[in-house]
Formats: structure tokens, sequence, C-alpha cells
């Protein structure tokens, strides 16, 4: 691991090294861009970086005396949201229609009683009749429990046993799936080890050698090449493989098997790529200290 740190901070070694400065240079700037576009739409209008007309350096001291004392907040936009989920914990069974109805009414006033001149909410200044029969539904006392109360009461009920059951569901279903993968992952990577242990190509020539000895199926080919791919990326101590360049990775960094040229076949990109992996395997160890270098894109074997 400590190799390949090394050979990634010595960028200027690679083969493709005006090509990939150019490149990372790109996404830097990129991520330049991005932060800010991103200041120049929230506070564009604050910052003497983006020349903003309500930055602090443009404003007069009686402008910047009246700002101390201010307190920025948005509890009001807030608050029907906080309102609304204490109020689906109490009643996970309420609809989202409803919750919305409730919360809105609690926030603007429905239910607030009269204080210093202001009049009370309609919710305490209806109709006494209709307050009644509000009461008498959604009642929630002992001895006077209301129709839709004891509805909502008893599909709560459902609702926590049905989600412990779900959760319950979920967790199974999480961990099989985790069992598979962890299977799958494991008999990848004895499969690598096997063909490290005794089919592995660790020259050039062995593996021009062994393309040939596949005769003329193209299929037989094409399988030798990647069971060499997945060895050495797949087994118990993978490679990164770091003076590999962009054409053999995909825009996330990994080793790809198909080529990105649609005028390559995928035999010509895969032995191509085994070629590469191959030299490098062998500059680790020392092997091509006195070797000449293969040629980077071979033809395949006809």
């Amino acid at each position: 691991m400590e190799t390949d740190l090394v050979a990634l901070r010595n960028y200027h070694a690679r083969e493709d090294s005006v090509k990939y400065t150019e490149l990372l240079r790109k996404i830097l700037s990129l991520f330049g861009l991005g932060i800010i576009d991103s200041l120049e739409y929230t506070m564009g209008k604050y910052l003497r970086q983006t020349e903003g007309a309500l930055a602090n350096d443009k404003r007069e001291d009686w402008e910047e005396e009246a700002a101390e004392g201010l307190l920025c907040h948005n509890n009001n936009a807030e608050r029907p949201f906080a309102v609304l989920r204490l109020y689906k914990r109490t009643y996970p069974s309420i609809s989202l229609r409803n919750l919305s109805k409730l919360s809105l009414t609690i926030v603007s006033g429905t239910h607030r009683p009269a204080d210093k001149g202001s009049p009370a909410g309609i919710a305490l200044s209806c109709d006494p009749r209709l307050r009644a029969a509000v009461g008498k539904l959604c009642g929630v006392r002992r001895r006077r429990v209301g129709l839709i109360t004891a509805l909502l009461r008893a599909a709560n009920i459902l609702d926590t046993t049905e989600m412990k059951a779900c959760r319950k569901r979920k967790a199974t279903e999480k961990y099989e799936a985790n069992v598979r993968k962890k299977a799958k992952k494991a008999a990848l990577r004895d499969y690598a080890e096997e063909i490290n242990s005794n089919s592995l190509v660790n020259d050039v020539e062995s593996f021009k050698i062994q393309l040939a000895a596949r005769g003329n199926s193209a299929k037989a080919r094409i399988t030798f090449l990647k069971e060499q791919f997945h060895a050495r990326i797949s087994g118990e101590d993978p490679r990164i493989y770091t003076t590999l360049g962009t054409e053999y990775r995909t825009k996330y960094g990994k080793l790809r098997l198909t080529s990105q040229s649609k005028d390559m076949t995928e035999e010509v990109y895969l032995t191509s790529l085994l070629t590469a992996m191959i030299q490098e395997d062998g500059d680790a160890i020392g092997l091509n200290a006195n070797k000449g270098a293969p040629n980077p894109h071979p033809q395949p074997y006809t």
C-alpha cells in the first residue's frame, strides 16, 4: 500500500503525466467553481470576495450599528414542521394530510386563548354546540373517550405491531443480503487465489505463449484474460496499479473490463490491459529491470 501511495504522489513519473496533470487541474477547478457558484447563490450580496452590494466594507456606520442587535432565525417557518413531527410521534396512524392541517391550526392560532385585547382562536370562540360535538367525538378523558379518539388509538396499536414486524423483516432481509454478498466475494477471492497459485502469468512472454496456446478460440482467450485480471485485483492482496491511465479506468477510478472505444474489440483491450498490468507487476518486483518494455497495445492472436 505504501508503494502505491508513493506512486500516486509522484505523478510526474507517470507515462501520461501531462494528460494526468491537465485532467487533475480541470477537476480541482471544477471544485473551486462549484464553491464560488454556491456562495454567489446564497451569500453573493453580502461577501466582499463576490463584490456584493451589501458587503460589510460597503456599509455605513449607522447600518453596522443598527445590525448589531439583530437576531436572524427562521423559527416561524420551521415551527409547523416541528409541530407536525411531534404529533406524528404521538399519533403514528394519522395521515399526512390531517397532520398538516392540525399543525397549521395550532401554529395559526386557531386554539389561541384571548390575551391583552387579542381575540381568542376560532376553536374557542365558535358556537358552543360545535365545541361540544368536537369534544364528544375527540375527547381523551378516561371515562369519556371520543369515538374518533378510540378509532385512532386502535389504529395506532395496529401501526405499532406492523412497524415492529416490518423492522424484523427488513433486518432479516438485510442480513441475508450481506451473507450472500460476503459469500460471493469470498468465492471470487478463493477463485482468484487458486489462479494465483496455479496459473498466474508473471511476464509478458509467458502471457503471449498462453494466449497462443488457446488456438483459434476467441472465447477461451477472453476467459483466460478475465481470469488473469480478477486474479490480480480480487485476491487476498489486490493491487491498485497506479501507473495505469484513464483509458483503463471508469470515471470513478476503478479498472474496467470493457473498452471506452467502440473501435477496439474486447480481446484487443483486455490484451493491452493485461500487458500493462504484468509490466507494472514486473517493475514492482524487479523482473523488468534488464528487459525492454513490451508493446503497450499488442495485437490479439489470430
